[in-house]
This record gives structure tokens, sequence and C-alpha cells, in this order.
């Protein structure tokens, strides 16, 4: 998968029957003057404050980073540094930095699971332990990662896809599956966007279900309730996908290429790179809210029950290598307690 694609989430396939397969053993990741000043609207903000930017809080400023992915777990937001190699941590109350791992190939997605990271890298999957030891290598699959109720799902971009559970057992669940591109699991069921444009569903023992085409690919995937929200990178609209199969429907208008989506109780969390910005909506009453701007190269938001976590990143761009947290909108409890 390219990094593009990875930033962000017909062939006929068949699920494999499960068999389980021996993990590997552990090894040791002037300003111009105008004429006229422009209309009020437009004028721009003032400079933020240092550690706060539209009240959005910065949780640490990794300048010499470029994170990956983010995760939030256990009171603390985890993320990995593709280019520097390491995988680090603070705590979502603020706080210093911490580093769990280093001298790893290209961190990329990491999901916290029993007590462990699960890290992408170039050449496979790894755990760490959450505070922190030497990786452990799990598996040789490690394009894309999704936690379900019975472990972490890995697949490939060949379309081979295992499942490690709670005690490191390597199971594989299906091979041959159209080539994921981001994959997301409820339950035991998994969802998946593919290179064939398709996205998939794949239940226990049964052979997986496309359950709508759409015009290009869609690298953003969310699954939320009933509902897989998907959207091409190129920024088409963010459209609805029923899980339970159906009608697919536009949700809201063209976002202006997304780099990272979620959805959650409380609404729809969006970033983009292009107008680097965080934005929002309820998932009752449909309408984007852009919530903070100055967010250079948005991207990778996650969520917990109050907050938002993102992160801003691209070499020589101010901003570059900070996490940031925002407590959600009061549009977004609002829509929550109906």
């Amino acid at each position: 998968m390219n990094f593009t694609s990875a930033i962000l989430a017909g062939v006929v396939v068949a699920a494999c029957g499960e068999r389980s397969a021996t993990p590997p053993a552990p090894t040791s990741l002037t300003p111009a003057r105008a004429a006229d000043p422009p209309p009020a609207a437009t004028v721009p903000k003032p400079p933020p404050p240092a550690g706060d930017t539209d009240g959005a809080t910065e949780l640490a400023n990794v300048p010499d980073q470029t994170p990956f992915a983010l995760a939030v777990s256990n009171g603390f937001v985890y993320w990995s540094d593709r280019v520097g190699g390491g995988v680090w941590r603070v705590p979502t109350a603020g706080g210093k930095p911490q580093r769990l791992a280093s001298g790893l190939d290209q961190p990329r997605w990491i999901v916290p699971a029993f007590g462990k990271l699960f890290v992408s890298t170039e050449d496979h999957t790894i755990s760490i332990p959450e505070t922190g030891g030497a990786p452990r290598v799990v598996a040789p699959e490690r394009d894309t990662l999704a936690l379900g109720s019975d472990g972490v799902y890995i697949a490939n971009d060949l379309g081979r896809l295992i499942r490690v559970d709670a005690q490191g057992v390597v199971t594989e669940v299906a091979d041959h599956l159209a080539q994921p591109l981001t994959m997301a699991v409820v339950g035991t069921t998994v969802i998946w966007t593919a290179t064939d444009h398709g996205i998939w569903k794949l239940m226990r023992g049964q052979k997986p279900i496309r359950l709508a085409i759409l015009p290009t690919e869609s690298v953003i995937l969310a699954v939320h309730g009933e509902q897989a929200y998907v959207e091409a990178f190129d920024g088409q609209d963010l459209m609805a996908v029923p899980v339970g199969g159906g009608k697919s429907s536009a949700v809201l208008p063209a976002l202006g290429e997304t780099s990272s989506l979620t959805v959650d109780a409380d609404g729809i969390w969006w970033t983009s790179m292009i107008t680097n910005s965080v934005s929002g909506s309820s998932i009752s009453h449909p309408t984007p809210h852009v919530m903070f701007d100055h967010q250079a190269r948005a991207t990778g938001i996650v969520t917990d029950r109050d907050a938002l976590y993102w992160f801003t990143w691209q070499l020589g761009v101010p901003g570059h290598g900070r996490i940031m947290r925002a407590k959600k909108p009061s549009f977004a409890r609002a829509s929550s307690d109906q």
C-alpha cells in the first residue's frame, strides 16, 4: 500500500476455513498594505497562544517527529513516528511524552489491546507492552489493523486476513480477499474498503459480501452502529453504507479531501490537510462545522468519551509534530443525548 492510501480506509473472493498457526518466536521496532481592508469576516485570526489553538490544547510538541497514526486507551494517547521509528505516548490530561519503543522500521498503524500495542511496520506487525518494552514479532501481515471483540485483525495487501487473540495465538480467518485498503471490525464482522472500489463485509463462517461499489477507491472508513461511513481521499461525498445491506446514501457533501475520519455516538469527525482544519457534524442532523483551524496538515483523528485527538505534521510547516486535544463541541453532546 502506498503512503497516501495508508494515511487514511468485481473480484470474486472466498473465505477460507479458520485454522490456527503457531505464532512466530519473539524478536528484539510585512504584511502588504492593502488599499482597502478585507471584510471583517475574512480578517485572519491573530496567532494563537502557545500550547493552544482555537481552544485546542497541545498535548505534546514533537517537532522532530512525523506522526503516522494515533490511538487512545487507558488515559493515554499513543502514536507512531513513521520517520523516527518510535512509538510514544502522553497522558490525555497532558504531561511529558514517553518513548515506548525505538529503532522500528517505519511504524504505522497502532492498535491497543490486551495490555499491549499492536503496531504495523514495514515488514511485519509487532506488539509491545503499553508501558514500553521489547518488541515482539506477531505476524508478517501488516498493511491494516483493527480491533474486534475476539482479537486484533490484521490484513495484508494480498488479501490475507488473520486474527491474534489475547494469548497471542494467530488464526487465519480468510485469504484471497479483495485487496484491503482500510478495515474496521464490529464484534467479529470485518468491514473493509478495497482496490476494486468495493465496500466488503465478512461474517464468521460465511463468504465475503460486497455491500456497495463506489466511483473511486475509498480509503477513509469508519463504522458506527449499522452504518459504514466511507469517503475517497479526493473529496467525494461522505457516504453511509448499511452494514446489513441496502442502498448507500450521501450523508455530507464533499468535505474537501478528508485526511482522517472517525464516527462515534456523539458525531462524525474529520480532518483536512487542504484546509488545515478539524470539523464535525451531528449524526442526526448532518451539517458540517469547522471547529478548529490553524491545524497544519491535520490528520489521525480519534476520540474517547469527552475529547477529540489528532496530530499535525509536515516538515517545514508551522505546527509540525504536535499531538492535539479538544473537548467535543456542545452540538455533539446534545445530539448524543437525544
